[in-house]
């Protein structure tokens, strides 16, 4: 069945199951198998009434990707990279999903979506556990936050040796708008347990961290060691003189070179482990691989695609062992073009593991204990590579800035050291290598029509394009910006801002404003190498889309198998989404992880100064990366609190408001001295102060300090002014018992006559009787009253208040 074939029958109507196996003459299962593809891609959906397009009904599927209590932004399959495209969906139809679930959108006029179905949600859920007031378990996901959706787990935890902050695995087994009930599947990581803090970034990210357990066994069960039998057919290299080059801490080699000097310039070969071999489709290793997508490399470990049985053992071209390959031979001449290749199953025997560093060192010049045949092999690849990259630069391939650093941990999982990884010769002749590998077996598979994967990057958006170009006027470097942006005149435009202080941040912008790079079956080119034709073929131990690509050499090359055309790009374009989802995943744990380092890193050197540049300015705040690779942010409140700043979006700059002092300007690429000022751990944020900001803080909280002592010492001195009355009192001039303490109702008054106890001193005539006296009764001059006098008092004040009234209009009258 075609695609165009099944598009045509299906075209404004819809048709049952039964229905489409007597008019396509397959039965019910076969319709199902053959439709499956097209429903995971978006293509169909199953109605009410039976099978139909979703072009026809408007809707798209698309996954959930960022969910709020409110709204929510599901991507459309088809636009898996371009999150200009992702449709806003709020309203009643969110309630009841959460992130990741692929849904059914119905888009309007006016662009705003309404979600009309569920497809397919994964049943799987990790998150860590809590308990609320009713002694309830409760998951808490990354799937669910923000959704007002509560995940219940239906087992006492209590038993299980499960406690509050322990991350675990559940299934789902019942889900309402309101409520989802899981079930308890495993214990994942402690709470308290060394790089639970990394554990929980990957596992709230819904990446694994343990293979199932029936992965482990048919991994247990692969060889460890090359046969005689897995030789037939193979190209013989094992007498050559091969060699890997990785990093120090790699512990599994998927990829190796050699050179050989020609008449019309050099062989080079490039030879990838032959993952597919060994990994065969829809066994339990391949489908862990598929959903993994990629291996995950964080600061104190790397979570694998595959077993370490393969990742590390049969399929890594460890040194010193036969090992199999798909090798791509290539002649190149002497301007760096490659001129002839070929594809073909081989066997090598790596003669070294080199690094690097050894590469490097050798490479200036240095001594390094190295046999002959491997040193003229670095030199011989030394050449070539760079006559290669020549090119490359020369076709438009574009060399941006990009930060990487690197932890050391110690015993405990906390950051000793950083370190900010440069890219010298070694590391950009491995990158050359692979490149001109890539684009040859696309070449290679794009001229015989057989669909891949491909690595596509699209031309920039024109939006973002505009965007670009107006920041390059705000910082005045826009001069000599090519009018028609191609890959190659934006790569020879950023050769003349080589030496520029702005150039890294003018390459961190660029970098957003281009399009994301993803994997497809329909080759569109790739913008920012320059190349027609790209792939990823020579890292199928770390990445499934190099996988699928080695099986399809080995399928419909080695093996001349023969494909139904329409069905395999339906699977690839599902593959294609699957695997740039997983690529995207991998990435944001990575940064996760990097930020929280780097908070804990810093969170040791707080208050202490550091050197940096500025790499982005926005309203709240400039961000600065340091000379070690680490970035953080400083509040514009944190510059000076003696002047005000704003921020210039047309300028792209802070600046100084202040009119009493020359005016201070802070720029992109700018050098900048900042000192540690906070750490938000919870957040992974580092924050900055400037010094001048730092001396002013420590100044007032100096200042408030000394004012706390100065009133607490106050507060501390007797108080005397009760007991001073010169004027009034004789208290002053009398003896005084010291041990006696007097109250104010009990000292001694020269008001009281020392022959009368009940004297008042407002008049001689006045008899007080003690306050406590029940009847109350006063005696005033001739007349006396008690509580049964009070009317007598109140008709006293009125007519007091009457005659007020008449005097007061007298007084006016005259």
């Amino acid at each position: 069945m075609e695609k165009n074939e099944l598009q045509k029958y299906l075209s404004n109507t819809t048709h049952t199951l039964a229905e489409m196996s007597n008019h396509f003459s397959l039965t019910p299962d076969e319709i199902e198998k053959t439709i499956s593809p097209f429903l995971d891609s978006g293509l169909v959906f199953l109605t009410n009434t039976g099978y139909g397009l979703t072009e026809d009904y408007n809707i798209k599927l698309g996954t959930i990707v960022l969910r709020k209590s409110n709204f929510a932004f599901v991507q459309p399959l088809d636009a898996p990279a371009d999150r200009s495209k992702d449709i806003r969906i709020s309203g009643y139809s969110l309630d009841g999903y959460i992130l990741e679930d692929v849904v059914y959108v119905h888009q309007d006029h006016w662009s705003n979506g309404k979600i009309v179905g569920l497809y397919k949600r994964n049943k799987q859920i990790t998150g860590k556990v809590s308990q609320n007031n009713t002694k309830q378990y409760i998951l808490n996901s990354a799937r669910n936050a923000d959704s007002n959706i509560k995940i219940v787990i239906r087992e006492d935890l209590s038993n299980l040796g499960v406690k509050d902050g322990d991350l675990i695995s559940c299934h789902i087994l019942e889900s309402k708008i309101d409520e989802i009930e899981v079930s308890f599947d495993k214990l994942l990581v402690k709470a308290d347990e060394v790089g639970a803090d990394i554990s929980a970034i990957i596992v709230s990210n819904d990446a694994p961290l343990t293979f199932p357990s029936t992965v482990l066994v048919q991994a247990k069960m692969m060889p460890t060691s090359v046969a005689v039998s897995d030789l037939e057919g193979r190209t013989d290299f094992r007498d050559e003189t091969i060699v890997t080059i990785d990093g120090e801490d790699a512990l599994d080699f998927d990829d190796a070179v050699q050179a050989k000097k020609i008449n019309n310039g050099y062989e080079v070969g490039v030879h990838i482990a032959d993952v597919s071999y060994y990994v065969k489709p829809n066994s339990a290793i391949d489908e862990e691989a598929q959903r993994r997508g990629t291996s995950i490399y964080v600061a104190d470990r790397v979570v694998p695609m595959i077993p370490v049985e393969l990742s590390n053992g049969i399929c890594s071209l460890n040194p010193g062992v036969d090992r199999l390959t798909i090798s791509v031979i290539m002649d190149v001449d002497s301007s760096g073009k490659v001129y002839r290749s070929k594809i073909v199953p081989g066997v090598i025997h790596s003669h070294g593991r080199l690094t690097y560093t050894q590469v490097n060192n050798y490479l200036k010049g240095e001594k390094i204990e190295l046999s002959q045949d491997i040193k003229d092999t670095l030199l011989l690849l030394k050449d070539v590579t760079r006559k290669i990259r020549r090119r490359r630069e020369k076709f438009g391939a574009l060399d941006l800035d990009s930060t990487e650093i690197k932890f050391k941990l110690d015993k405990l999982g906390n950051p000793i050291d950083v370190v900010k990884r440069t890219q010298e010769l070694g590391e950009e002749l491995i990158e050359d290598l692979m490149i001109i590998a890539n684009v040859e077996v696309a070449k290679f598979l794009e001229q015989r029509g057989i669909p891949t994967l491909f690595r596509v990057h699209d031309n920039p958006p024109q939006d973002k394009l505009t965007n670009f170009k107006l920041f390059l006027r705000n910082i005045h470097m826009n001069q000599d910006f090519p009018h028609k942006v191609t890959s190659q005149t934006l790569s020879h435009w950023f050769k003349t801002i080589a030496d520029d202080p702005q150039r890294p941040a003018i390459s961190n912008f660029l970098l957003r404003s281009l399009a994301k790079a993803q994997y497809s079956p329909y080759n569109t080119g790739h913008f920012g190498l320059g190349e027609d034709n790209y792939l990823h073929f020579t890292s199928p131990i770390r990445r499934y889309p190099d996988l699928v690509v080695h099986r399809t050499i080995r399928d419909y090359v080695f093996n001349q198998e023969t494909f139904v055309k329409s069905q395999l790009l339906a699977r690839l374009r599902t593959l294609g989404y699957s695997t740039s989802a997983a690529e995207r995943r991998a990435t944001k744990i990575e940064r996760d992880v990097d930020d929280l380092e780097s908070a804990k890193y810093m969170s040791k050197h707080i208050g202490e100064t550091f050197k940096g540049h500025i790499s982005g300015i926005n309203a709240q705040a400039i961000f600065i990366e340091l000379e070690n690779g680490i970035e953080g942010s400083l509040s514009l409140q944190d510059i000076d609190p003696t002047n005000k700043f704003k921020f210039s979006e047309k300028h792209m700059n802070v600046q100084s408001l202040s009119k009493d002092v020359e005016m201070i300007l802070f720029k992109l690429g700018q050098e900048m001295e900042v000192i540690i000022k906070d750490v938000d751990l919870d957040l992974h944020r580092v924050n900055f102060i400037t010094p001048t900001a730092q001396k002013l803080a420590e100044s007032a909280t100096k200042y408030q300090n000394q004012s706390r002592i100065d009133a607490d010492k106050l507060s501390r001195r007797r108080d005397y002014s009760r007991l001073k009355y010169d004027k009034r009192s004789k208290f002053n001039s009398r003896e005084r018992d010291d041990k006696k303490s007097y109250s104010r109702n009990k000292r001694p008054s020269s008001y009281q006559r020392k022959d009368s106890k009940n004297y008042h001193p407002r008049s001689d005539k006045t008899e007080y009787k003690g306050r406590n006296s029940t009847n109350r009764e006063y005696s005033k001059g001739r007349k006396s009253f008690n509580r049964t006098d009070r009317r007598k008092s109140y008709d006293h004040k009125k007519s007091f208040s009457g005659g007020y009234k008449k005097t007061f209009k007298k007084f006016k009258k005259d």
